[in-house]
């Protein structure tokens, strides 16, 4: 089933069933029961009145539904800074979503911002364009406190699909059992969520791609004071989802992979969550994406001797 067809299908949670639901999910006695309030931003901060949907993951790893075939979720609109601030179930597992929606009425196009200095098609740097039924990436956390913060970005959709499908096995020498990634036979846990962050972290050199703020390239001054830890790790981040923008843009939906991430997500699953560094026939080389995102970066114009430097730094690494 692919998620449009699951957007249609899933049903709105009102406050009732929320609560019924909690009721129904596994106590962890280390976890207060009740609800908790985060906050959950989109993208680099650039998706305006998007849809972002909570859903609660039940004690078998999978989706809560209110009948089958239907996940239960609430929706909350992304302000102006692609934020939320839903309340969630205070227990191990949550999952987050993001889709675009038309206008109609008084509701609002969903719309992100252009963050390829060469433009987007017809869209020009730093323009909102509009956005439908996409980018419907995903977020699966573990252990979030009240008022944390998570991002909600092609990695972490990607973090999201290994969870799904794997999990990593560390093995004592004499185990019969086989180390390494594993497929799990599909279902989200607290083990498996933790692991594939940290894959996906480390693939792409970021220090956390579920916590760390990825720099919206058209607002790059805001990073003039930043420390140097700090803004450099938030650049890059910014600068490769920039470069996954115009694969975005490229990709063409087939039967099998609606979105771009769903794409790299299952050549991720199927080379042990690994990506090729260059060459090959997965859809996305690492060499590749850091190429488009140095070469983006290089376009935009930055002031400042340290923001210069922090730019600089990324583009060369």
């Amino acid at each position: 089933m692919t998620r449009s067809i699951l957007f249609r299908r899933a049903l709105p949670v009102t406050a009732a069933l929320l609560a019924g639901l909690m009721a129904g999910c596994s106590n962890d006695s280390n976890r207060t029961s009740g609800y908790i309030t985060i906050k959950v931003q989109a993208g680099q901060e650039d998706l305006d009145d998007a849809v972002v949907r909570y859903i609660a993951v039940d004690e078998g790893g999978e989706l809560q539904e209110t009948q089958p075939g239907a996940v239960a979720y609430v929706a909350y609109l992304t302000n102006d800074e692609g934020q939320v601030e839903p309340v969630v179930l205070n227990q191990e597992l949550a999952y987050f979503d993001v889709y675009g929606r038309q206008e109609d009425g008084d509701q609002k196009q969903s719309t992100r911002r252009c963050q390829l200095a060469d433009g987007c098609a017809d869209y020009g740097f730093g323009d909102a364009m509009p956005i439908t039924a996409s980018p419907g990436w995903r977020t699966v956390a573990t252990g979030v406190g009240n008022g944390e913060r998570l991002r909600l970005t092609p990695l972490t959709d990607l973090a999201s699909q290994i969870a799904y499908a794997m999990v990593y096995s560390e093995s004592d020498a004499g185990d019969q059992q086989e180390s390494g990634w594993l497929q799990s036979g599909g279902y989200y846990s607290v083990y498996s969520t933790v692991q594939s962050v940290s894959q996906v972290s480390r693939i792409f050199g970021i220090t956390d791609v579920q916590t760390t703020e990825p720099a919206d390239l058209t607002q790059l001054s805001q990073w003039r004071n930043a420390n140097e830890t700090e803004a450099t790790d938030s650049i890059r981040y910014g600068a490769l989802l920039a470069a996954w923008q115009s694969y975005e843009l490229e990709f063409t939906p087939t039967s099998e992979f609606e979105f771009f991430a769903q794409a790299v997500g299952a050549d991720l699953v199927e080379n042990n969550a690994q990506l090729y560094q260059k060459g090959g026939d997965q859809s996305l080389s690492l060499y590749d994406l850091y190429e488009r995102a140095a070469d983006n970066l290089e376009k935009i114009d930055v002031d400042g001797a340290a923001l210069t430097a922090y730019v600089k730094r990324c583009r060369d690494t």
